[in-house]
């Protein structure tokens, strides 16, 4: 991500928004990857996280990562099993919150692979 952003100013000034949000983007799917995550969707207030059926995660740390979102992240054993996060409604610009807020979703999923 760094190295892209840094060529693509070296080439043609700042990048627009657009731009830096795919480069965003990229790098929240190498993320995700990393922490078997197969699919992360969003359909109005809520965010689904499907996990690999064969995922080797610390199961035991899955409890402590539902109590530090207050209720607001739900865990559903399935075939494939997936985290469901309801997000609050805030004004502004919502988009740039949600690729932050996945980003710090997968992140906490990556510490819970051994």
């Amino acid at each position: 991500y760094d190295d892209m952003l840094e060529e693509l100013m070296d080439r043609f000034g700042e990048p627009p928004r657009s731009v830096q949000n795919l480069l965003m983007i990229s790098r929240l799917r190498a993320m995700a990857h990393d922490a078997y995550v197969t699919e992360l969707t969003q359909k109005g207030d809520e965010i689904r996280i499907v996990m690999y059926e064969k995922a080797q995660i610390d199961t035991t740390k899955i409890d402590g990562l539902l109590k530090h979102y207050k209720g607001r992240l739900k865990f559903t054993i399935d075939a494939n099993p997936y985290f469901t996060y309801v997000k609050p409604r805030v004004s502004g610009k919502e988009n740039d919150n949600v690729i932050l807020l996945v980003k710090e979703l997968v992140a906490a999923l990556q510490a819970l692979c051994q």
